[in-house]
């Protein structure tokens, strides 16, 4: 049909985004194979081509009501976040996600010809295709982690670390095995390197060997949930394995410390060994080795601490008005997850121009509240008009810079 060749233009998106934006909601009817969609398309009448603009109108038609049933499926931030990749798959090839449809009514006005469809999709076509998309999670999401690790090899006079005023310092081979056995279990490591942090009005510390409540400050500078703070020191065995041949010991000391509440978290003493004809290598692979057992008997510890620490936590609910501004709505529960002592942020329903998120906290609703009103935001304000014992209401007010004023 010849319908089917306008999905490709760019036409779409004039139609597609509005409707997104504006959280229209329809009649859905989920059946083991088939959605069906009632929706309204428009089309323009050009000069006296009434028949071209009627297919326009049950094109836009169709589009809408594949945007409408996937909307329906996931959260509408999902939606704009993977924006390029559904445009790519499904509205570029709309057609292959219809079984039928049927016009209900129709009618034309001055310029615009307008239609109402009732389309009929793949249902299990379009859930397949969502599956594969990063959706919002009930499951706890695990820290974001600092380290505070200053390293001594072989033949190194002091240890070195990133965070005093030289900016040539460069990931200690620990700290890198360190990370991985991380990565691995599902953390997420901020890179450091190359942050200068007295350039961000925080004075530097010219001093290997921090406290607690020192490397709680700089965590904090950098968005830290959890940080990793100690040595690793790399030295030659006195015993040796020959001429050539020599044994190395790494002593590796951290600590698991929260931002959020200073609690130390767990900790632990690792030595490792390598051997090697070389200094610096055999150092190297000496501290590699105990950053790698460190991590993986840390990970699990860490991880187990941080859940436990959540399901202790109070569950908040906090209704949200004025969500048709997606951009502010994102940029809301970007900025909600940035205060301390947040964790486990879902959304829990979205509505038209309203969505409900539930955070765990360690604090009270009054405290959060309290904290997400002494934020700044980019082109929009909110309005907190209700906090009770576990609930926050607010308004999201658009600002200067936003295209709704």
């Amino acid at each position: 049909m010849a319908f089917l060749n306008l999905f490709k233009t760019k036409f779409f998106l004039f139609i597609l985004l509005p409707a997104l934006l504006l959280g229209f909601s329809d009649n859905i009817k989920a059946q083991d194979t088939a959605m069906v969609v009632q929706s309204i398309g428009t089309g323009i009448i050009r000069g006296k081509d009434v028949a071209a603009a009627r297919e326009e109108a049950i094109s836009n038609a169709m589009v809408t009501s594949v945007q409408r049933a996937m909307t329906d499926l996931i959260p509408a931030e999902t939606f704009i976040s993977n924006f390029k990749k559904l445009d790519e798959s499904i509205f570029a090839n709309v057609g292959d996600y219809i079984l039928e449809y049927k016009i209900l009514a129709e009618n034309s006005s001055g310029k615009s010809y307008r239609i109402m469809v009732e389309t009929t999709l793949f249902a299990k076509k379009i859930r397949q295709m969502l599956s594969s998309l990063e959706t919002v999670s009930d499951k706890t999401e695990l820290p974001k982690v600092l380290f505070f690790l200053a390293e001594q090899n072989v033949g190194d006079i002091l240890p070195s670390f990133w965070w005093g005023e030289d900016p040539s310092f460069i990931k200690s081979h620990s700290e890198k095995a360190f990370a991985n056995s991380l990565v691995k279990h599902g953390f997420s490591i901020i890179d450091h390197e190359g942050m200068l942090l007295y350039q961000s009005g925080t004075t530097y510390i010219n001093n290997p060997y921090l406290s607690n409540r020192e490397a709680i400050e700089l965590g904090k500078l950098l968005n830290a949930d959890i940080i990793l703070v100690g040595t690793a020191i790399a030295q030659v065995e006195p015993a040796t394995m020959g001429a050539t041949v020599r044994s190395f010991k790494a002593e590796l000391s951290i600590r698991a410390i929260r931002t959020d509440t200073g609690e130390e978290i767990a900790s632990m003493d690792q030595q490792s060994f390598a051997v090697s004809g070389n200094n610096a290598s055999g150092g190297r692979d000496a501290l590699s080795n105990a950053g790698t057992v460190a991590g993986k008997s840390l990970a699990p510890r860490i991880a187990q601490a941080w859940k436990n620490a959540e399901t202790t936590s109070g569950q908040i609910q906090i209704f949200v008005n004025g969500t048709s501004n997606l951009g502010s709505f994102v940029n809301l529960r970007k900025s909600l997850a940035q205060v301390p002592g947040v964790t486990n942020l879902r959304i829990k329903e979205t509505m038209a121009d309203e969505a409900l998120i539930l955070v765990n906290y360690t604090g009270s609703a009054e405290n959060l509240a309290k904290a997400l009103t002494q934020k700044s935001f980019d082109n929009f304000n909110i309005n907190i008009f209700e906090v009770g014992h576990k609930h926050i209401s607010m308004d999201l007010i658009p600002g200067q810079g936003d295209p709704r004023r």
